[in-house]
């Protein structure tokens, strides 16, 4: 670290494959790239920044509560700069305690990066004097050398036999990771019903 760069500060999940994409060329303008996980990691990583005379940038890739918000922001030295990636912000904050934790970091906010357009209209729904801080940009996932990745053939024929499934075998999908936002428990439950 040298007095003067920037550390960048990247909160979210390591194991993601597209994170180390995302930020991989940021060493050339002079950041340093630092990977941390929950409220100890963001911490400890300001604190080390701030020590070694860097000016950090947080990068939040992740909701938190209305308390944890609050602590964040407040630990954000002078000249930081704080960005988050709204993840379908309309579906991926479901709990009070995140809506408002979402709000006071979106409020604080230098940039906020939009993967979705649908995104962009819930932000402005919620502060519309925010609008000159964000910015689309889709996922990787999405577009690129690496657009499609996740897809399967759209052929239900060669979909099945990729799979290894029967042609005619009932089947019940879930599209992302599995967690408490998808409601997995609902749609096993429907699965059940259909079958």
């Amino acid at each position: 670290p040298m007095p003067g760069h920037r550390r960048f500060i990247a909160v979210g999940s390591v194991s993601n494959p597209y994170v180390p994409m995302m930020y991989s060329q940021l060493d050339q303008h002079r950041f340093s790239v630092h990977f941390v996980h929950g409220l100890p990691g963001i911490f400890s990583a300001l604190a080390e920044a701030t020590a070694t005379g860097e000016i950090p940038h947080l990068h939040l890739d992740t909701w938190f509560t209305a308390e944890e918000a609050t602590k964040i922001v407040a630990a954000l030295p002078h000249r930081a700069t704080l960005s988050v990636t709204a993840h379908d912000l309309e579906y991926n904050v479901t709990r009070p305690d995140e809506l408002s934790g979402a709000r006071i970091i979106l409020q604080r906010a230098d940039a906020i990066h939009l993967l979705t357009l649908s995104s962009r209209r819930y932000v402005l729904s919620m502060n519309q004097f925010i609008g000159q801080r964000m910015f689309h940009v889709p996922h990787p996932s999405y577009v690129g050398s690496l657009g499609g990745k996740y897809a399967l053939p759209q052929d239900r024929v060669v979909s099945r036999r990729t799979l290894g499934r029967a042609q005619d075998e009932f089947a019940v999908g879930l599209v992302g990771r599995i967690s408490d936002r998808k409601n997995v428990n609902l749609l096993i439950a429907a699965g059940e019903i259909l079958q």
